[in-house]
């Protein structure tokens, strides 16, 4: 277990951003660089982090960063919070994380609103045009299983 020096503590988004995207997602101790970083910041801003988080996998779209690692489990402690930020985010660049994450959410016991604009989600997110091959090949592969 790791000391966090609460003086140190990570207190806003945007430290916590700044300090994300300085990590390299190919870096063999990524993971590892991931779990002090959540843990070096402050619950509060955990809570509404989510944006940030998604931008990171915006720019790493076909990295798995752990998945679903630490950031993904995370997230998930504040379901159903990030829902319209998750799509949002689909909606600009599917990354690999999240078409898993919608998957996730698809697992488990959703209204059926949600569910519908969940699948049109990975609808969209395996026809993209702009994106990623192996993204789009994820969410078809989600989208067959949950239709």
């Amino acid at each position: 277990m790791t000391f966090v020096d609460e003086a140190r503590m990570i207190d806003s988004v945007a430290d916590f951003s700044d300090r994300l995207n300085g990590l390299d997602p190919d870096d063999d101790a990524f993971v590892l660089h991931v779990d002090d970083l959540v843990e070096q910041t402050s619950p509060a801003t955990l809570e509404i982090a989510y944006s940030a988080i998604f931008r990171f996998f915006e720019a790493h779209p076909e990295n798995d960063c752990g998945m679903p690692g630490t950031l993904i489990y995370m997230m998930e402690d504040y379901y159903p919070n990030y829902i319209d930020d998750l799509l949002d985010s689909i909606g600009r660049t599917p990354s690999a994380n999240t078409v898993l994450m919608v998957n996730r959410i698809l697992n488990s016991d959703v209204d059926s609103d949600l569910r519908r604009r969940l699948i049109q989600c990975l609808r969209d997110a395996s026809m993209n045009s702009s994106g990623s091959p192996l993204v789009k090949e994820e969410a078809r592969r989600y989208l067959e299983r949950h239709t």
